[in-house]
């Protein structure tokens, strides 16, 4: 029988997280047998490589692989390589699960043979978790990807899915090196190719605000670079746009969701006082090689979408984010 489920960790100065993170992956009631836990140290610094020898020692389902410092996507795709389980569930290191929840949600990405089955993350910030409450898709019913997409159901985090690894060699499906926003590029390309989703309502996943990592550190480098890695992504979902498997409905979601994160990159720029007037300009030349500025179409509301034309008005923008 082949193995069900994969959990893929990228570590990086994960030390302190590293154990409790892996001693919640054998509380979800499943066989070691029916399982696999690929640690991958990302180049870590302190003494994660010896925290992870240690757990290797102790459990014979665990893989563990070290690399120079790459960054989660590349430690992910590490992951990937080796995955051998029907299932994959990707989990950092700092985060954990909530004992007794992944096998209801593998068991029911088993029984509808699922490509991608989603589950509710809750977090520190907010233990009533993440919702689909504003949405019309019952729990366990099959979707397509498009259709989670066009009701607003689709997932931004990689960490809140089980995906058949099958499904995502088929489709060539990895993270994106060298963005911060990796996780949303790589599930917007997921469900364009997904044609069975299911979402449940377990929460499963608990986020751990974690205020040393590097994502919770907002210097006025790291807003540029999030900044700079929203218009990758943005620019993608123009490109997906005008895949040939995309359909005319989700293309055109595709577009009002490019133009409204381009207002959002624009707003940004606006309450920016700790970015300089020169790399405002950047980032706004940014935004014109990439052809998203002037702002084309409409964005996914409609007072998103006049702040769009006020802001197409060249007078406009440069008073409103400060640049001359």
């Amino acid at each position: 029988m082949p193995m069900r489920l994969t959990y893929i960790i990228p570590a990086y100065n994960a030390e302190p997280y590293l154990e409790r993170c892996v001693e919640t992956l054998y509380m979800q009631d499943i066989p070691v047998e029916d399982f696999e836990i690929i640690l991958v140290n990302d180049g870590s610094t302190d003494q994660s490589q010896t925290v992870a020898e240690k757990i290797k020692g102790e459990h014979s389902n665990v893989i563990l692989y070290s690399q120079e410092n790459g960054g989660a996507a590349v430690a992910r795709n590490t992951g990937l390589s080796l995955a051998k389980g029907k299932y994959v569930s990707f989990v950092d290191a700092d985060d954990f699960l909530i004992p007794h929840t992944i096998l209801k949600v593998l068991e029911i990405a088993e029984n509808k043979n699922a490509e991608i089955c989603t589950f509710i993350m809750a977090s520190e910030r907010d233990t009533n978790a993440i919702s689909y409450s504003r949405n019309k898709l019952k729990r366990g019913e099959v979707y397509t990807g498009e259709e989670m997409l066009l009701n607003h159901a689709g997932k931004s985090s990689v960490c809140s899915s089980l995906y058949s690894l099958p499904f995502l060699k088929e489709n060539k499906l990895q993270l994106t090196v060298g963005i911060t926003s990796e996780d949303i590029d790589f599930n917007l390309r997921a469900y364009i190719y997904a044609q069975r989703v299911v979402a449940t309502n377990y929460v499963c996943y608990y986020y751990f605000n974690n205020t040393q990592s590097t994502t919770s550190v907002i210097s006025t480098e790291r807003k540029c670079k999030l900044l700079k890695d929203s218009i990758c992504v943005n620019e993608n979902l123009r490109k997906l746009s005008c895949l040939p498997q995309v359909s005319s409905t989700l293309s055109d979601y595709f577009s009002r969701r490019s133009a409204s994160a381009t207002v959002g990159v624009l707003m940004s720029l606006s309450r920016a006082t700790d970015i300089s007037k020169s790399e405002k300009k950047q980032l706004l030349e940014m935004l014109k090689e990439k052809a998203l500025y002037p702002i084309k179409g409409r964005t996914l509301n409609s007072r998103s979408t006049i702040v769009a034309l006020l802001l197409n008005c060249p007078f406009i923008l440069k008073k409103k984010i400060g640049i001359k």
